[in-house]
């Protein structure tokens, strides 16, 4: 999934494995300015699953853009060194803090019309990070997170909420109203 308020600023909500074929599946996600240009300002990360984090791997080409994920998601990248190659100097790395909306920015702090706020759904670590023989169970930490998108100028807003163990209370209270909501459950 990618969002966009102006149509030139792209994030994209997780990267998948198949991102390669979804870019060149969508034209406004092509070079825009050049070869090695991209129209991709960010990705917004809602865990660590491979389902999410594998097609970071693909947007490594010294392309400037903004990683968004809570800090356990941050953590998780940095240990793992395959992730080293989102180079520092070109990949910033912004913590979501749960409940708290935060503009979207792109690598050069332009504003992008959108912000984004992190709340956290019952989820499970990544089955990468499982142990053998342990029931990992599930928790409401910054592991597994749902976004809530909005655009600043109109007050439209989304739920992407993707890896979701459990519907709880507080979560269908956020549920309740919302004009658009992407959801996708896990047992």
């Amino acid at each position: 999934l990618a969002v966009s308020s102006d149509g030139r600023a792209w994030f994209l909500l997780n990267a998948a494995p198949d991102i390669r074929a979804q870019i060149e599946a969508n034209e406004v996600l092509w070079p825009q300015e050049g070869l090695r240009s991209s129209p991709i300002a960010g990705v917004a990360l809602t865990g660590a699953d491979v389902d999410a984090v594998a097609g970071l791997l693909t947007l490594r080409e010294r392309h400037r853009f903004v990683l968004y994920a809570t800090e356990e998601v941050q953590a998780v990248l940095a240990t793992n060194p395959i992730f080293g190659v989102l180079s520092p100097d070109c990949v910033a790395r912004v913590p979501l803090p749960l409940g708290r909306k935060l503009p979207l920015a792109t690598a050069d702090g332009a504003e992008s019309g959108l912000s984004i706020e992190a709340f956290p759904v019952p989820g499970k670590v990544p089955l990468w990070l499982e142990r053998d023989g342990e029931d990992p169970g599930t928790s409401e930490g910054g592991h597994t997170v749902g976004l809530e998108i909005a655009e600043l100028a109109s007050g439209r807003r989304m739920l992407f909420i993707p890896g979701c163990a459990a519907l709880t209370p507080s979560l269908l209270a956020r549920l309740r109203g919302a004009p658009l909501v992407f959801f996708d459950g896990t047992l």
